[in-house]
């Protein structure tokens, strides 16, 4: 567990009297508020003049998905190190490739302080750049991996095996990468994590599902097809499937068609047992 991140307004001279600002994120605001309303109608703090410390926490991400990451980048980097030399100024390490990531993908915050306190961030966040205002300076940060929560931390190690696929590194030609990324998947739906819940439409969740969700197969060239998990027959209406990317799954054409559609829902179940919690939840719907 970690503890949420805030938005913080940091005066150090305010720290010596424990009166720290802090602003949290709007996805918290409901939860907090409830929190605080329940502190506030303690009588017996009143009463009693109890000092009362809060903290509120979010599930961090876990350290095997910590690891799968790392060793992921691992395979990434061994293929474009390909053909150079260990002496080679230009060789790349796995924390270059995690540090382009940030730069590229990951959200940022602002730390705002007094001029010349700038130094104790240093070991705290992965710090972008500087803008100094008057006695005050701005610290742009990364929202690092390690401040992620476990739907950041999934979706993260997804775009890394996307980017491996799209770089031509496909799991029908590594056994490695195919073991790491079931066993992912299958965390997923033992967590009952569902990476696209905000996805909207149905093109959307072809082109950001670039493997086929059954048996890894790529399909970031155009092939393969979304499968309804509930159907209309079923009594799904058209806004469903339209807009519920919980009743989707893009596949591969053996997937959805010889296997789920000839054999039936049981069977593909038995053999991706990796989406077991997806479609029982598709269907309880």
């Amino acid at each position: 567990m970690s503890k949420i991140i805030f938005k913080a307004d940091i005066d150090f001279e305010q720290i010596k009297s424990n009166l720290i600002p802090l602003i949290p994120y709007k996805q918290y605001y409901k939860d907090l508020k409830s929190t605080l309303q329940k502190l506030s109608k303690s009588e017996k703090a009143k009463k009693n003049g109890l000092k009362i410390t809060m903290e509120i926490f979010y599930t961090k991400r876990t350290l095997d998905m910590n690891a799968l990451m790392w060793a992921l980048y691992e395979i990434l980097l061994n293929e474009q190190n390909a053909g150079k030399i260990d002496i080679d100024k230009n060789r790349k390490t796995t924390m270059d490739l995690y540090l382009e990531d940030l730069e590229m993908y990951a959200d940022r915050f602002i730390i705002k302080t007094k001029v010349g306190s700038e130094e104790t961030f240093k070991d705290i966040h992965r710090i972008r750049k500087y803008e100094t205002k008057g006695n005050y300076i701005y610290i742009e940060c990364y929202k690092s991996t390690s401040m992620m929560t476990t739907v950041e931390h999934a979706r993260w190690v997804e775009m890394i095996f996307d980017k491996l696929a799209e770089f031509g590194i496909i799991m029908e030609n590594s056994s490695e990468i195919k073991n790491y990324w079931i066993d992912f998947k299958q965390h997923l739906n033992d967590k009952q994590i569902n990476l696209y819940e905000d996805i909207r439409t149905q093109m959307e969740y072809k082109s950001k599902i670039i493997n086929c969700e059954a048996c890894g197969e790529f399909l970031g060239n155009g092939s393969g097809s979304l499968d309804h998990i509930s159907t209309r027959a079923s009594g799904v209406t058209t806004i469903d499937e339209t807009e519920n990317s919980g009743n989707w799954l893009h596949l591969c054409d053996t997937c959805h068609l010889t296997i789920k559609h000839q054999k039936g829902i049981d069977y593909f179940i038995k053999i991706y047992p990796h989406l077991k919690n997806k479609i029982l939840s598709a269907l309880k719907r």
